[in-house]
């Protein structure tokens, strides 16, 4: 019963984040493993209160990992200006 119930939540998390295709991905890492995908959904928050794909490699949710990747190219520009003007 607790497992359906599980389900249900994750479901909803997944229609809510307007994705319902997420809930062909395992629930958890052991599972991805297993399956040979990169990504999983659990249906729960992240640290930084997004309900996404977590990937299998460190277990990072999807948007936490895009919004590092975004940072990085403005910190790169920085510091070639940086060392232009030195």
């Amino acid at each position: 019963m607790a497992e359906h119930h599980k389900e249900g939540q994750r479901r909803r998390k997944a229609h809510l984040a307007g994705h319902p295709e997420w809930m062909e991905y395992p629930r958890t890492r052991p599972r991805a493993l297993k399956a040979g995908v990169d990504f999983f959904f659990t249906g729960r928050m992240c640290k930084n209160r997004h309900y996404n794909l977590r990937t299998v490699l460190g277990s990072r949710c999807v948007a936490c990992e895009s919004q590092t990747q975004d940072i990085s190219p403005s910190l790169e520009a920085f510091l070639q200006d940086w060392l232009h003007k030195s």
